[in-house]
């Protein structure tokens, strides 16, 4: 089975755990939460047990900052500054488990890129084997 959608967000890597006085704590728990929620909508089936396949492609946005013409020319081009693409697969399939899959142990394969879009964004394609 195949699915494969678009969900609408700016893509945001799995941060590092915080310590305070109160203890442990993810500061990127919400935006998981958000983009899990955002998931849940895009995908009608029951999380699988399946073995998964993903590919997943992040959409950045292009700086404000940039000209028009420089604009045009970032279009589909590789993403090369912060926002390492390990953290942002890490956050992604953090807010995947329990809708997708039941567990990201289950994942055997991931490509993923990072390229500037106009629309900031995280591509989805999912395939399940049996």
């Amino acid at each position: 089975m195949q699915e494969k959608f678009f969900i609408e967000i700016i893509p945001f890597p799995q941060a590092r755990p915080r310590i305070s006085k109160f203890g442990t704590y993810d500061p990127s728990k919400k935006k998981k939460k958000k983009l899990g929620l955002l998931i849940y909508d895009k995908y009608r089936y029951e999380p699988t047990e399946l073995p998964v396949a993903l590919d997943i492609i992040f959409h950045m946005p292009i700086p404000k900052s940039s000209s028009k013409k420089s604009q045009k020319e970032l279009l589909g081009t590789p993403y090369l500054k912060k926002k390492d693409i390990d953290n942002l697969v890490k956050s992604t399939l953090d807010s995947m488990t329990g809708i997708v899959f039941k567990d990201d142990c289950q994942v055997w394969q991931c490509n993923a890129k990072k390229i500037y879009s106009d629309v900031a964004g995280i591509e989805i394609s999912i395939t399940i084997y049996e």
